[in-house]
C-alpha cells in the first residue's frame, strides 16, 4: 500500500490494507497506531496509548473530534 513501512517505523508494519472512507478521509492501521490523511488535514500518525484510547473511544475520526489537525 502507499502507507506500508519496512519495519523502520514507530509504527512498525502495516497490519492491513489502506481503506479510503466515502468522504475522502484515507486511514492504515500499523502495529502500534495508525496514520490518518484528508485533503484539508494532510497526513498526522496516531501512536497507540491513552489519549489514542480517548479518541478512538469518542468515534475516531468519524466522531466529534475528526482528524489529527496538529501534534
Amino acid at each position: 500500500s502507499l502507507l506500508e513501512t519496512q519495519g523502520n517505523s514507530s509504527l512498525g508494519n502495516s497490519e492491513g490494507r489502506l481503506i479510503l472512507e466515502p468522504d475522502g478521509r484515507v486511514w492504515q492501521q500499523f502495529q502500534h497506531g495508525v496514520i490518518t490523511w484528508r485533503e484539508d488535514t494532510g497526513a498526522w500518525e496516531t501512536i497507540n496509548g491513552s489519549i489514542r484510547d480517548k479518541w478512538v473511544s469518542l468515534g475516531a475520526s468519524s466522531g466529534k473530534l475528526g482528524l489529527p489537525i496538529g501534534s
